[in-house]
């Protein structure tokens, strides 16, 4: 979930955008990263990086703050998005593998989307 640190609303949306996924996702702990972006541009900021920290707590994700027009932790987010995602899945198929006493996980395909 993105929102401009220099635009208040695209950060009070987050609240309706979170709600939406959890919705349509029919559960709470959906993997997300919160990404405060624009980070370039500091003297126009209206959202605190602390107000950033404390939404993404709220949503059980991880935070940060980035600029695509500088490629500041760009490749970060997706890198550690692609990590958690992993992560959800191995233990998922860790779960399925000790439940059933065999190998089901050879026969399994991955079905990832990043909104």
């Amino acid at each position: 979930m993105v929102y401009g640190i220099n635009n208040q609303v695209s950060f009070e949306n987050l609240k309706v955008f979170h709600e939406q996924l959890v919705t349509f996702r029919k559960r709470t702990n959906v993997p997300l990263v919160l990404v405060g972006n624009k980070c370039d541009m500091e003297n126009s900021r209206e959202v605190k990086k602390e107000d950033g920290a404390k939404r993404a707590k709220e949503f059980n994700a991880n935070f940060f703050e980035t600029s695509a027009k500088k490629d500041t932790n760009v490749t970060t987010i997706f890198e550690h998005l692609a990590r958690k995602l992993y992560d959800i899945r191995y233990e998922s198929e860790m779960k399925r593998k000790s439940k059933s006493g065999k190998n089901e996980v050879e026969d399994m395909k991955c079905i990832c989307l990043i909104f």
